[in-house]
């Protein structure tokens, strides 16, 4: 077949088909631009000087987004295949050769692969310009203005890899399906839909199996590494559990109420069962990702959300003022209160020095312990080497100071009697108890508003003991593990100074003078110097880049969800058509036909969805302690923040819905109008 000819049939091919081919190359175009706009954020030179950290980020939800649009893109060419498959068989019977029907679609994947190409990498760096003018806003910077965004080399060419891949996939399962398959398979290809195997229940048992285990890792998860940890797996068991249930439990269901003669031979019964078991054999994978993308849409949202709603919650309970200066100073308390005391005003006086002529204000100092422990029940006792039971206990941080220290830091007037302590700590599920056992020794506690630290991402309980020696026992009960020596030590001792500066606009300039005082003393190594201000744009990049990832891969999936939405009604559309045509043979009303493939669509449009919330739901409970390590301890926020996406995706969602089935109802129109 000579070039013009195959260029000229592949030209009309593709206006032919362009109620399939058109969403393909749109769908491609939206996920590639947005793509596109992750890589060029990631390349910017403005980025990479201000916002180092963001990179981090960014380069994780690169790596999730190219996965699933390279998967999604080939997975949903199937679709479009499977349509097409008369029209090849027809080409076959005509006289074309699988050679020239291979070089037909060589042509049409190339003017859709140059399309595509195109117009997302102008689409991509206009979304850019805008993403980048966003980001500035999210991240805080005044100084971001969209002249410091320009064209990304890298982010073209990284965007041509993936469409190039996806592009040679796609082209290759076509054209091998066209030569392992006579024109009377073709035919009969694209006929065929989902059938229920012999051995569907011990399918539906796995599946149910499988989605119970997830929700139990869910469930059951404790604390916020247990949770990450169990989180990708609860997934990977979930999207199994959902696939098989839809696959083949929905068949089954609807294959026990064909059984009930009561009710199958009805008529409404009867056009609406026959009609819903037709249309899971034929749809049922594409109802589960429906399903699995919309849990994708909430979960990613709702997340992020709520992370950057904490930034200023997290930067403040790290940091009650605008400087930090810790030091080590040892792992006994044998030398005596008084050489602490004397390292307490060494640091002080070091502070004082270092901030040369800068009116240091609101100076305060403090010794304090960070031990780790692990719970059960009422119970804290020392994480020894290989005694920690991931089932029965909970791992967590103390941070353990004096009633003294307290008082002076926090302008309190505080007393304790013997065995007993001030108590706060950053998850509800640390302060079920009554009492705290440690050492054999039971302590009653006040609850305290001071919460933990937000630098410490897990579990974490705020402790204030009586005096000193109680301080000293406390190091000693909660050792730390040196793998190297074998052995264990005290749990290690920290001075630490916190002040304000009277004039603290020249932040950056002070920190730098600080940090060269530092370094000109004799045990430098020794100082760990913190700025709120400092903390607060690395919180800033982190959260801000979170936020900017899952709106981006939120909006990837919800195109993905939508795609999947418009071909499921395309195919049932023309699925329809005979179905609808025998029914008025037959004499079937208008009526109720119309009211029959209204019920059918209704339900087969938010069965998914309805999954997708109970799925969201029990999510909700893994991501809730998850939320811990992005220092968000209000459980309250989170669920406020994701009933409102909920409330908003149920409305894109509807109006998707409506948008899809006037495609559905414009196909069968002719048969049933």
């Amino acid at each position: 077949m000579k070039i013009f000819i195959a260029n000229k049939l592949a030209k009309k091919n593709i206006k032919a088909n362009k109620i399939l081919l058109l969403p393909y190359m749109l769908s491609g175009i939206f996920m590639l631009s947005l793509f596109y706009v992750m890589v060029s954020l990631m390349d910017n030179p403005f980025v990479q000087s201000r916002h180092p950290n963001l990179k981090i980020i960014v380069s994780l939800g690169i790596t999730i987004v190219t996965i699933f649009i390279t998967v999604f893109m080939i997975y949903i060419n199937h679709f479009i295949h499977k349509k097409r498959m008369k029209e090849f068989a027809l080409y076959r019977v005509l006289g074309l050769e699988k050679k020239h029907l291979a070089n037909i679609i060589f042509h049409e994947q190339f003017y859709i692969y140059v399309i595509v190409l195109a117009f997302s990498s102008f689409a991509g760096f206009g979304f850019g310009k805008l993403a980048f003018l966003a980001l500035g806003k999210i991240l805080q910077d005044l100084d971001a203005s969209i002249t410091a965004y320009s064209f990304s080399s890298n982010a073209f060419l990284s965007t041509a890899i993936i469409w190039t891949i996806i592009t040679v996939v796609v082209y290759l399962i076509q054209t091998i399906s066209m030569f392992r398959y006579n024109p009377k398979e073709l035919f009969d290809h694209g006929k065929k839909s989902e059938t229920t195997p012999i051995l569907k229940w011990i399918f539906c048992i796995i599946g149910a199996a499988s989605l119970s285990f997830g929700y139990y890792l869910a469930l059951t998860a404790q604390g916020a590494v247990q949770s990450l940890i169990r989180f990708f797996v609860a997934v990977l068991f979930v999207i199994l559990g959902t696939y098989l249930l839809f696959v083949f439990f929905m068949n089954v269901v609807f294959s026990s109420l064909q059984k009930n003669k009561t009710l199958y031979y009805k008529k409404k019964k009867f056009l609406w069962i026959t009609g819903m078991q037709k249309r899971l054999n034929t749809n049922s994978v594409g109802l589960a990702t429906i399903a699995i993308l919309c849990t994708c849409v909430l979960v990613a949202i709702s997340t992020t959300t709520t992370i950057y709603q904490q930034i200023e919650n997290v930067t403040k309970s790290s940091y009650p003022k605008e400087y930090e200066l810790s030091t080590r100073v040892g792992y006994s308390f044998e030398e005596g209160q008084q050489f602490f005391n004397n390292k307490r005003q060494e640091l002080i006086t070091t502070v004082l020095e270092g901030s040369a002529d800068e009116k240091v204000t609101n100076l305060t100092s403090s010794i304090s312990i960070v031990a780790q422990a692990k719970k059960q029940g009422d119970t804290l006792s020392p994480i020894l080497h290989q005694q920690f039971n991931s089932s029965t206990q909970l791992p967590c941080f103390l941070y353990i100071t004096t009633l003294e220290d307290y008082n002076k830091l926090n302008n309190k007037h505080e007393s304790l009697n013997d065995n007993e302590i001030l108590l706060s700590a950053n998850s509800q599920q640390l302060m079920k108890i009554s009492e705290l056992k440690i050492n054999n020794n039971i302590y009653q506690f006040r609850k305290m508003e001071e919460l933990p630290s937000s630098k410490y991402g897990v579990e974490m309980y705020n402790i204030v003991v009586k005096d000193f020696d109680t301080l000293a026992e406390f190091s000693s009960i909660f050792k730390v593990y040196d793998r190297e020596q074998e052995t264990y030590y005290n749990c290690p001792i920290y001075v630490c100074a916190d002040w304000d500066l009277q004039d603290n606009s020249n932040w950056k300039n002070y920190s730098e003078s600080m940090e060269k005082y530092l370094s000109t003393l004799e045990n430098v190594h020794q100082y760990e110097l913190n700025s709120k201000k400092q903390a607060n744009l690395v919180v800033i990049d982190l959260n801000g880049g979170f936020l900017l990832i899952g709106y981006l891969a939120g909006s990837i999936f919800l195109a993905g969800c939508i795609l999947i939405t418009y071909y499921k009604q395309i195919f049932e559309g023309y699925e329809d058509r005979g179905s609808f045509e025998t029914m008025k043979k037959v004499g079937l009303p208008d009526d109720l036909i119309q009211q029959t493939a209204r019920k059918q669509i209704i339900w087969m449009f938010f069965i998914p969805f309805l999954v997708a919330i109970i799925h969201t739901l029990f999510a909700s409970v893994l991501l809730n302690k998850m939320l811990l390590i992005f220092g968000v301890r209000s459980p309250l926020l989170f669920y406020k923040t994701l009933g409102i996406i909920v409330l908003i995706f149920a409305i894109v969602y509807f109006i998707v819905f409506n948008l899809t089935s006037n495609v559905y109802y414009s196909i069968i129109d002719d048969k049933i109008s």
